[in-house]
């Protein structure tokens, strides 16, 4: 049966002034109507009766149609055809008139049909839709889209899966002559992915309110924008692409209709831009991913520790007990993040301890005010002493088995406590426990190469710092290495390499990202690189001068491993091409060092900084076309050239191994 509902005419005039104010770069007045419109459409939803639904249902199928399609019946068999135990579905007529037509389905309790007597907006309907659902997964679908049960089970099944907080699906034209954007079918493998397909799309719907759904403004770019603003709190691996849920769909029928299309999108630039500074570095991040082995297998692992997570038993008391450790100096603006990241943690069982390094700006004070939670949080204050002492001063208050990194610029992933605790519990024989971490250039922030598997952290050091600091744990009572108080700005460093390799402590890095490392100008980062730089090439100098014991300046060789020094030329990439050979020659002798894991990361290093390098020699020689000069070496006849000039002969085994890099 068909409702008929009354929503607010002010909804209405809202949209009219919002759309004009951006047409018009009026963005501030622009966002005003949109919060306006999403906090009048909360209310009216607030005092409606809820929608019936089955205790069983955990997905909203949501839609909205704002004219008759020829397609619309068979869009609905389809609907019809999903489980009704499980699925709630929501259709929603954005127009004055009757739009879908008279089905068998439409019957059915599960099915709610409700026409909103007026066009409000895309924006405005599918909000509505979100509001009224039962579902904690909710399934947006274009209404002139072709797509199938098992296209949506699978959205539904990926999004649980992974944990994520989105999944888009892969959209190919429905008719042949059909105008298809290059971001409607990314290829046939999942990857990490911005929602921007958002009619093919299916959504965690807690993740969606705690950010107030899609943006009632926005038609076309609203997943885009609900991706970047949800970003730092779930990560990158929270969006997905699944090329195995396909809809057919057109996005435009003419060249002349997609060219307006598009323009209506980029209109939003603006708009997105005030939103959110960092909208365009994110979507940028997510773009400019490397979709290689690595990443595939990242996804994987993750796919794995959920479902372990949820089939492992309760850890009961043998659980080990967590304080999360914050040293801040003059930080108020960073407060609201960092608090709101602590307690959305899905495992609330721990303890915050922040040490105030002697701020004159009231970070203590404003912290002890306004935090409001349950979770234990003490604070403690001392005159500013530097980021190593206060380190150290900080561990001695500690009184729980585990201490955690978290930063007070950065942010912790909900699932922070829970899955370091899981592996705390998996792996009884680690000191120290890594995860990775990102930023809003890269979706994943630490020194290549980029891990895929649990990877212990001596191996790691091999390449340089062994595990990123904002998402590191340790068991106190294991390490007692102190955190040396005159190495402010690297002293993360200093104390990991000692903690490894003078009292052997073990530990591993994870590879998934569990926290969110905050960029601006005044961190370490960014003041001290030099610092940073010196201290790790020291401790890198140390432990390579074990593995390669003979009298020779390696300085500049491990600099080019690194990564602390820039492959400029073909030289160095000689240079860094035998060095890693020496290295997997010899690093066999080290049983400490975990010479498997060692060499895998050695095919992998060598095999991505040879990609690296190649990409840059193409593009120059492409330059040097462009301008008139000529070069005949293409990329492979490069590679070729590189390898060919060895600077000493390879054994035996190392001659296979470069055959390999070879093919």
């Amino acid at each position: 049966m068909r409702q008929f509902l009354d929503l607010p005419q002010s909804l209405s005039d809202l949209r009219t002034n919002g759309e004009a104010a951006i047409r018009q770069h009026d963005y501030e007045t622009a966002l005003s109507s949109s919060r306006t419109i999403t906090s009048i459409l909360g209310d009216w939803v607030a005092q409606q009766p809820a929608l019936p639904f089955n205790d069983a249902v955990c997905v909203s199928v949501l839609m909205v149609a704002h004219q008759p399609n020829p397609d619309h019946s068979a869009v609905i068999d389809v609907l019809g055809a999903l489980d009704p135990a499980r699925y709630q579905i929501i259709m929603i007529e954005n127009s004055a008139d009757p739009i879908f037509p008279d089905h068998a389905a439409l019957a059915r309790p599960n099915f709610h049909l409700m026409n909103l007597k007026l066009n409000f907006g895309t924006g405005i309907a599918r909000q509505l839709a979100l509001l009224m659902a039962a579902g904690r997964i909710v399934v947006f679908l274009d209404d002139d889209g072709l797509t199938t049960v098992a296209s949506i089970e699978q959205l539904v099944l990926t999004l649980d899966n992974y944990a994520s907080t989105a999944v888009r699906g892969r959209i190919r034209p429905k008719t042949p002559d059909s105008i298809t954007p290059p971001h409607y079918d990314p290829g046939n493998r999942m990857l990490r992915r911005f929602c921007d397909t958002e009619g093919m799309s299916a959504w965690n719907r807690q993740h969606m309110l705690n950010f107030n759904g899609f943006d009632p403004l926005l038609y076309g770019h609203e997943g885009a924008d609900l991706t970047a603003r949800m970003y730092a709190e779930y990560g990158p691996e929270a969006f997905l692409y699944q090329p195995d849920a396909l809809m057919l769909h057109d996005f435009s029928a003419t060249p002349a209709a997609a060219k307006e299309k598009k323009a209506r999108y980029d209109a939003y630039s603006g708009y997105l831009a005030l939103k959110n500074a960092d909208f365009s570095k994110i979507r940028a991040a997510f773009h400019n991913q490397k979709h290689t082995p690595t990443s595939v297998a990242t996804l994987a692992f993750r796919k794995d520790v959920v479902a372990s997570r949820l089939a492992a038993p309760p850890l009961g008391t043998s659980a080990p007990s967590l304080t999360f450790l914050t040293t801040s100096f003059n930080s108020t603006k960073f407060i609201p993040q960092w608090m709101k990241s602590l307690q959305s943690q899905t495992d609330t069982n721990f303890q915050v301890l922040v040490v105030d390094d002697g701020s004159t700006d009231g970070t203590a004070d404003l912290i002890a005010s306004q935090w409001q939670s349950d979770i234990p949080i003490r604070i403690e204050r001392c005159q500013h002493l530097g980021r190593g002492a206060t380190l150290r001063y900080a561990v001695e208050q500690v009184t729980t088995d585990v201490c955690m990194i978290a930063d007070i610029d950065d942010r912790s992933l909900p699932q922070r406590v829970e899955w370091t605790r899981h592996f705390l519990q998996q792996y009884p024989d680690a000191d120290m426990l890594g995860f990775t971490i990102f930023d809003v250039n890269s979706l994943v922030r630490m020194a290549r190469p980029m891990p895929s598997e649990m990877t212990p952290l001596a191996a790691r050091a091999v390449f340089g710092m062994p595990a990123p600091f904002p998402a590191f744990s340790w068991r106190k009572d294991r390490i007692t290495v102190d955190f040396n108080p005159k190495d402010n700005a690297a002293s993360d460093c200093d104390w990991m390499y000692r903690a490894l390799f003078e009292q052997e402590a073990k530990g591993y890095l994870v590879p998934l990202n569990l926290s969110h490392y905050g960029l601006h100008a005044g961190q370490i980062s960014n003041t001290k690189r030099d610092i940073q730089r010196s201290v790790a090439l020291r401790h890198l100098g140390a432990l390579h001068d074990r593995i390669l014991p003979e009298p020779m300046d390696k300085k500049k060789q491990i600099g080019l491993f690194s990564g602390w020094t820039k492959v400029e030329t073909e030289a160095d990439f000689l240079m860094f091409r035998d060095y890693c050979l020496d290295l997997y020659e010899r690093v066999g002798d080290f049983e400490n060092l975990s010479p498997d894991h060692v060499r895998r990361m050695l095919r992998s290093h060598l095999a991505e900084r040879t990609e690296d390098f190649l990409r840059r020699t193409a593009e120059k020689h492409r330059i040097k076309a462009v301008r008139g000069q000529t070069s005949t070496n293409s990329a492979a006849a490069e590679l070729n050239k590189v390898l060919a000039s060895r600077s000493w002969r390879l054994t035996k085994p190392l001659r296979r191994l470069g055959d390999l890099f070879r093919r």
